[in-house]
């Protein structure tokens, strides 16, 4: 979808299939939602495994130029453990390691449905280790904002190949629907544009994404269209 400034962009792929509000499902109301996984838990992070390993794995193998270092769980239709993929690790040989080894301590091996993604996530400035919701029942909507004056000039007054770019900013979006971190994953190469991007999400409302009934924290990744 596209709204005035933005596209709002999940990292996950979802059918086609939407729920349809009752008078008693009003949490669903308006948003873009898959009824395949309405009856999903989002599981705890000590379902999946030991938190020290995890912590030790990652943090290990984190590559500092990263914002997050995370490993994706896939699981398929059947809700069966599909794959892993390891990002944000410094080489190749990193890569293989941790997903080796999680592989292996993993607990959650299957869901009661799928397809479903889950990402734990080690965040390189703090080094809080998170879960986050890679799918969800209902994406997050945003509650649209006026354009920013700022963003309009520089649209205006900036030679083409400067003002027409894209900058995609990447945050997770707790379950209270409030941003907790956000940054630059593809900058536009103008300093100005990438920090007005910043501020514009960091100004942004959002409902935060459900898995099941339940608000969950995700991360979302958006584009701003200079």
């Amino acid at each position: 979808m596209k709204p005035l400034l933005f596209a709002l962009i999940i990292p996950i792929t979802l059918g086609s299939s939407r729920i349809q509000a009752q008078a008693n499902d009003s949490i669903y109301t308006g948003r873009d939602c898959n009824n395949r996984l309405k009856a999903l838990r989002m599981p705890l992070l000590g379902e999946i495994g030991d938190l020290a390993l995890i912590d030790s794995l990652l943090t290990g193998a984190a590559d500092s130029s990263a914002h997050l270092t995370w490993v994706e769980v896939r699981y398929g239709k059947d809700g069966t453990l599909e794959g892993l993929e390891v990002n944000g690790v410094r080489s190749r040989s990193d890569r293989d390691r941790v997903k080796s080894r999680f592989a292996q301590q993993l607990k959650l091996k299957r869901l009661p449905v799928g397809p479903f993604e889950l990402e734990v996530a080690r965040l390189s400035y703090n080094g809080q280790v998170r879960l986050l919701a890679g799918s969800v029942t209902c994406k997050p909507r945003a509650h649209r904002v006026a354009p920013d004056p700022k963003i309009e000039f520089i649209r205006n007054t900036e030679p083409e190949t400067v003002a027409h770019r894209d900058v995609v900013v990447e945050f997770i979006l707790e379950s209270n629907g409030i941003i907790s971190d956000a940054w630059i994953s593809s900058p536009s190469g103008v300093a100005r544009v990438d920090s007005l991007a910043l501020q514009f999400f960091r100004a942004e409302s959002f409902d935060p994404a459900i898995v099941g009934t339940a608000p969950v924290p995700a991360l979302v990744v958006q584009t701003l269209k200079f």
